[in-house]
């Protein structure tokens, strides 16, 4: 598996200390931005599908709590790139899940924002170095992240292309297309190109460090946040069985 990083968030109760890489491959482990994040019992899952291991834990965020990690953002660095997650919102607020500026004060440009809105659907967006919208979500997405349970959800680049994938209960458990918007598709009729953003790290719910309010920040759990160098397929996402373990 084309893994990146991989946040598990598998820890004893009480506050998170260190935000730990399990791929194996990189060590991006994260640090403590600000707040105090603690572990929590409440998961979607006893046992992740597609990897068959145990899963224990899931992080839970206050509106002043965030993670940072020192290094680019997939989506700004790779051709082809997937974001796994599950998301347990406690509130309908327009929510950001990854925020990818890490200066203090920086302002709304370069960076990709990626969350779901106070109407439950999730969305990716960017903003250039010079701060022009990106908008990469279809605005007729229908597919609910409900506040108060688990949704797995996927985001898949593929070239200039973002596809948007979700599984709860609202979709009776199936594995759902959301969304799926080329870059420059609704952001310019002439077709302007793709400028990605050039931030050298990103964080877990840090749009606070932008903007110091609580209005767009995330409030409750995630678990299970994987980066994958690769544009994964439905079968080969976190919520999915392994092929050889179907009948």
């Amino acid at each position: 598996m084309p893994e990146i990083a991989y946040y598990r968030f598998e820890g004893p109760d009480g506050i998170l200390g260190n935000v730990v890489d399990t791929s194996g491959h990189s060590r991006h482990h994260g640090t403590i931005q600000m707040g105090a994040p603690t572990f929590s019992r409440n998961i979607r899952v006893a046992q992740i599908p597609q990897t068959g291991t145990t899963n224990r834990s899931s992080m839970k965020f206050g509106a002043r709590d965030a993670v940072r990690f020192g290094f680019p953002f997939p989506f700004q660095t790779e051709r082809e790139a997937t974001l796994e997650l599950w998301a347990y919102p406690t509130r309908k607020a327009e929510s950001a899940f990854i925020w990818t500026a890490i200066a203090l004060n920086s302002g709304d440009s370069n960076r990709f924002n990626i969350g779901c809105h106070g109407d439950g659907a999730a969305f990716i967006e960017y903003r250039e170095p010079d701060g022009t919208l990106h908008p990469l979500t279809a605005p007729d997405s229908s597919v609910v992240i409900p506040a108060n349970d688990w949704s797995y959800i996927a985001f898949v680049k593929r070239d200039d292309e973002y596809s948007i994938y979700v599984n709860n209960r609202t979709t009776g458990n199936a594995t759902l297309l959301a969304s799926q918007v080329r870059d420059g598709d609704l952001t310019d009729p002439a077709g302007r190109k793709p400028n990605l953003p050039n931030s050298k790290g990103w964080t877990i719910n840090g749009r606070i460090i932008m903007q110091p309010k609580d209005g767009f920040q995330f409030t409750g759990l995630l678990d299970e946040i994987r980066l994958s160098d690769k544009a994964l397929s439905p079968a080969e996402f976190l919520v999915a069985e392994k092929s050889g373990d179907r009948e």
